[in-house]
């Protein structure tokens, strides 16, 4: 059995995080790739107003569903389960010890990848997994990233693999809450994900698109978003803007979806339906 855990902080979890997992599943052939949220990531501090780790791990779940692949994508809350700072070796130890004999495979962006020699026991996280590494752009794939591979297969053995992305979505969760503190940025989010943002008013998405009310909407499916998860899942992140820019009231907001899977827009009067 082969088993990939993708860690991180996913704050919050974006298209790009699926793209990288739906890659790796192929690519490795993985039977089963696990989301583990982390609970204190001793690599970097979250911000002071960041979601809780209870609502990034329901994003992550939001997200993870989107891939439709049950079975085979699942989400973990062992990091947040486990008190004290979120290290990898001792996830990958848990993770050894509950599946004895499966191949485990690491999976990080450029940035971890490049530090990796200076995380705590490196030599034990090369030890119980494979390392993947994500390009996310053909820059990436360059001289430094083939020197680092090298360096960590003389120096710890490791096994390590790299992939390029194919037309992912090239955006940082860093850069991602400040669009959303805008009022931007929903077109790298799951439809899902971007509709609990909404609701629970993370990263000031809510107090954005208040003041833009009564501006139009982004209307119909943005670059990618309908090839990764089909238009019928736009249906939450539509309702949500237009309730939170004041084009439909709370009746609307809640009302299911036609049969057909189409969305009831805000312009319905008197009976008559918009559809997108």
């Amino acid at each position: 059995m082969k088993l990939g855990i993708y860690g991180g902080t996913f704050n919050p979890p974006h298209l790009g995080h699926l793209t990288s997992a739906r890659l790796a599943l192929d690519a490795l052939g993985l039977d089963e790739l696990r989301f583990v949220p982390a609970a204190l990531p001793p690599h970097k501090r979250l911000p002071p107003d960041a979601p809780g780790p209870e609502a990034r791990l329901e994003m992550v779940e939001l997200a993870a569903d989107g891939l439709l692949l049950p079975g085979r994508v699942s989400v973990s809350d062992m990091e947040l389960s486990r008190p004290g700072k979120s290290y990898t070796a001792d996830t990958l130890e848990q993770l050894r010890a509950q599946n004895p004999g499966a191949e485990l495979w690491l999976m990080m962006g450029t940035d971890m990848f490049l530090t990796l020699q200076n995380w705590r026991e490196p030599e034990r996280i090369t030890a119980l997994a494979g390392i993947c590494a994500f390009a996310r752009t053909q820059a990436d794939c360059g001289e430094l990233l083939t020197i680092q591979a090298e360096h960590l297969r003389k120096t710890f053995g490791a096994k390590v693999c790299v992939l390029q992305l194919p037309q992912v979505v090239d955006v940082s969760s860093t850069r991602l809450r400040e669009l959303l503190a805008r009022g931007e940025g929903w077109e790298y989010l799951p439809p899902a994900v971007y509709g609990y943002i909404l609701r629970h008013g993370l990263y000031g998405a809510g107090r954005a698109l208040g003041r833009r009310r009564g501006a139009r909407p982004p209307g119909g499916d943005p670059p990618r978003l309908h090839q990764v998860f089909g238009t019928g899942r736009a249906v939450a992140i539509m309702r949500e803007i237009w309730y939170r820019t004041g084009r439909i009231g709370a009746a609307g907001r809640q009302a299911p979806p036609l049969q057909d899977g189409r969305v009831c827009g805000p312009a319905r009067v008197r009976g008559e339906r918009r559809h997108l």
